[in-house]
């Protein structure tokens, strides 16, 4: 007998993208653009590792298909999404599949 695979659970528990309703917008955006998401992974949270921008591009850098959220003191919420990543290096990338996108309550 064959074993299945078991489906790889999503690790996303971010406060800012908290309820299915705006995750699932996201995921249309993609479907909408001819991709899917298989899986949604939080890599960095400043509530659990700060706000420090170096905090933020160690666990970034050199990963792909990054979708980034954020949400400013005054609780607008927007995010970008680029699939070659970010590095921090002074290099300068084009994406001509990434865009941004804003929240509106």
């Amino acid at each position: 007998k064959k074993k299945k695979k078991k489906k790889k659970k999503e690790k996303f528990n971010s406060k800012i993208m908290n309820t299915k309703e705006q995750i699932n917008l996201i995921k249309n955006k993609f479907i909408n653009r001819g991709k899917t998401i298989q899986r949604l992974n939080l890599l960095f949270s400043s509530s659990k590792d700060g706000d420090l921008s170096q905090t933020l591009n160690n666990k970034i850098d050199g990963k792909n298909n990054i979708l980034l959220f954020v949400e400013t003191i005054k609780g607008r919420k927007f995010g970008v999404y680029t699939e070659i990543g970010f590095d921090s290096s002074d290099q300068h990338k084009s994406d001509n599949e990434a865009f941004f996108f804003l929240l509106i309550k």
